[in-house]
């Protein structure tokens, strides 16, 4: 009875644990589920020692992109030579047709194949301004109603498409697949990005940053609310 009381204890307390872990992943997770790529920052799994914790934040990375839909993909072994890639940075194939890249600030679990999805259907809402604050998300934006247009259009991102990024000092347009290159957005994950058009060019790189072009100014009338659905 003692040890079973023990026992009982000990698992609770490796549940709290490990709820905390994968708390703390999912907070800094970036998906591009159009890339079947999943990206945490380096730092946060390289804290993690090589064994049970580095799987359980390798799984709730794995869960952003389905990677168990074709069976177990992790073993002993992978674990130990993804550690290893957290230090030093590289690459690691993983069963199932998956991969984990580190490099830079970023550590990314991806599909070796680019997943076919349909484009999704987003909704916008043309609000006041005063009702236009929207909870922080990577599918979610806010942009200048006028400037967007009645009519804007989701697609993925072409190699010659350019915007403003909000924020930059230059105000200048920038190609996005460059920029995105430059934030440390690898060749695999840009093949899956998504933009948003509207009648003035691309209005939102979605995830990313909006084009400042249609960002609201005390000018702005009105605010168009977008939103994505989600996965």
């Amino acid at each position: 009875a003692h040890l079973a009381a023990l026992a009982d204890r000990f698992r609770r307390r490796i549940e709290v644990r490990d709820e905390r872990i994968a708390n703390r992943i999912v907070k800094v997770l970036h998906t591009y589920p159009f890339a079947g790529a999943v990206r945490a920052p380096r730092r946060a799994l390289a804290e993690l020692d090589r064994g049970l914790d580095l799987e359980l934040g390798l799984r709730v990375m794995g869960r952003a992109i389905h990677a168990d839909r074709h069976g177990p993909w992790l073993t002993r072994r992978v674990i130990h030579a993804v550690h290893d890639a957290m230090q030093d940075g590289g690459a690691v194939d993983l069963p199932r047709g998956l991969r984990v890249h580190v490099a830079g600030k970023h550590a990314w679990l991806t599909w070796r194949t680019q997943p076919e999805l349909g484009i999704p259907v987003p909704r916008v809402d043309v609000v006041d301004l005063a009702d236009a604050s929207f909870s922080r998300s990577a599918r979610r934006a806010v942009l200048d109603a006028d400037v967007l247009g009645a009519a804007p259009t989701l697609r993925l991102l072409k190699s010659n498409d350019t915007f403003v990024p909000f924020g930059s000092t230059s105000g200048c347009a920038r190609n996005v697949v460059r920029w995105l290159s430059k934030q440390g957005v690898p060749a695999f994950a840009r093949r899956g990005v998504l933009v948003l058009e509207g009648d003035a060019g691309v209005a939102w790189v979605v995830g990313e940053r909006i084009d400042a072009r249609h960002a609201i100014t005390p000018r702005s009338r009105c605010a168009a609310r977008v939103r994505l659905p989600d996965d």
